[in-house]
């Protein structure tokens, strides 16, 4: 019994690696849609914090208030409006990412539109905060 053990153990050791290994698929070269949609998620992101800086910053000054009713509530609470303002852009970016698989195009030109309306918001309140 021990023999026949020791032979099966033989036998699987000795096959081919080849023939246990999955067979290689060679990666697929990024696109340029692809690097465009990845450099506006990015902006989009960036975007999201200087806006949520800028609307801190004028909220702690005392001299802004916020306009958005879903996000005026938690202005008076730093941790938990900036944890939802950068959750909410996170998840935009990750459903952005799921969906630039099959069409990084009309995600590159989506995120690229998002980052510049949060850029112009984040101008639009250190212009109120300077302002004043």
């Amino acid at each position: 019994m021990r023999r026949a053990t020791l032979a099966a153990l033989l036998l699987l050791l000795a096959s081919p690696a080849g023939a246990q290994s999955l067979p290689s698929t060679a990666p697929e070269s990024p696109s340029l849609e692809r690097s465009v949609a990845k450099i506006a998620a990015t902006a989009q992101l960036v975007a999201c914090g200087a806006d949520t800086a800028a609307t801190m910053y004028g909220r702690g000054a005392g001299l802004t208030t916020e306009a958005n009713p879903i996000m005026a509530p938690l202005q008076d609470h730093p941790v938990a409006f900036g944890s939802v303002m950068i959750g909410g852009c996170l998840a935009v970016v990750a459903v952005e990412r799921h969906v630039a698989t099959n069409h990084p195009r009309i995600v590159a030109v989506v995120a690229a539109a998002l980052a510049g309306a949060q850029f112009a918001i984040a101008v639009h309140n250190a212009q109120l905060v300077e302002r004043r």
